[in-house]
């Protein structure tokens, strides 16, 4: 399977200038550096229809470079320069939902290659845990990085300083998640970053099912950040 109107898609991170479902894939910014291949790039079946059932475009497949592994969709994770340092799979079995083997997983904020030129020029990110929190918050126009676990480490709430000294922090809902996203508050403080909370509305777990449950992802992430800061 082609990549079909994902070329005119990969965009400079976070910036669509689309409002809504009928114009998510339009953009007015530099291209992303893989745009040159799409055309060319083969996307398996199983990875393109994991990616459109949750609701999420075409295009961030070949943005995150998402590929087929033989337990699920693989996740390729980059160093702050956009070196692949290891990857996630994210499988079909209901009991463990992502496997790596890799010993990076906890050192860099996941995505924050894709997300690092516009934390530092809107001077804010979005923090979340799971990379599916991640790609859909970053579908919708928002710079977010993801912890891939319950909270950040100390290595990656240091390069979350290197880009910006403010961060919301997304977490899945519920009580443990709460717990988690004041444990991240008060390390990034340690590191000058001030934070708060998004409290995601009743019918949406967490920013993955951003995607799946709102009209509008864009637009609606955006509404809770400015709650977030006005609380």
């Amino acid at each position: 399977m082609q990549m079909g109107g994902a070329r005119a898609a990969i965009v400079a991170i976070g910036v669509s200038t689309g409002s809504d479902r009928s114009s998510r894939h339009r953009s007015k910014t530099r291209p992303h550096p893989l745009a040159k291949w799409i055309g060319k790039m083969e996307v398996s079946k199983r990875v393109y229809d994991y990616v459109t059932g949750r609701g999420l475009p075409e295009w961030v497949i070949p943005y995150f470079g998402l590929y087929e592994a033989n337990a699920g969709v693989g996740i390729p994770l980059t160093d702050p320069w956009g070196a692949q340092v290891g990857a996630l799979v994210r499988t079909n079995s209901p009991g463990r939902r992502y496997c790596s083997d890799c010993e990076h997983t906890r050192t860099y904020p996941y995505a924050l290659y894709q997300s690092k030129k516009q934390m530092h020029t809107l001077s804010y990110c979005v923090v979340t845990e799971g990379p599916f929190d991640v790609i859909a918050a970053v579908a919708a126009g928002i710079p977010t990085i993801g912890a891939l676990g319950s909270y950040l480490s100390k290595s990656q709430a240091f390069w979350v300083t290197r880009y910006t000294t403010n961060a919301y922090i997304a977490y899945d809902r519920g009580t443990t998640e709460t717990e988690n996203a004041k444990r991240t508050i008060k390390l990034l403080a340690d590191y000058g970053v001030s934070s708060r909370i998004i409290d995601l509305p009743p019918g949406c777990s967490d920013l993955g099912e951003t995607w799946e449950r709102l009209d509008n992802p864009r637009t609606q992430l955006r509404e809770w950040i400015a709650d977030a800061h006005s609380s």
